[in-house]
């Protein structure tokens, strides 16, 4: 990816990110090179790595087939490795639960 190139959102693949620095409204990725190209690196604008990321909203999306980051901002805000631990343990429960 170039800077300022038009691409689709690498978590989710649902949106067009056209800037750097843009996030996803569907699941919360700040598009930045250095996290884009090197999908486990966790330095950067987003607290999970590309690879954290992915994981983390295939979870909310078990949870809610039609969640989406924009509309529940002000609780998710960034994840953290502690968020996606949680979140973890949460699915693994309910799916217990459910057996």
């Amino acid at each position: 990816m170039k800077k300022n190139e038009k691409h689709q959102c690498p978590v989710c693949k649902e949106t067009i990110i056209d800037e750097e620095f843009e996030i996803c409204s569907v699941c919360g990725w700040g598009s930045n090179l250095a996290q884009n190209e090197e999908s486990d690196f966790e330095e950067g604008p987003n607290k999970l790595s590309l690879n954290q990321t992915k994981e983390w909203f295939k979870l909310k999306r078990t949870l809610n087939p039609n969640y989406t980051w924009i509309a529940n901002a002000q609780v998710d805000g960034n994840p953290t490795k502690e968020d996606l631990e949680k979140l973890k343990e949460v699915v693994k429960n309910i799916l217990l639960y459910q057996k």
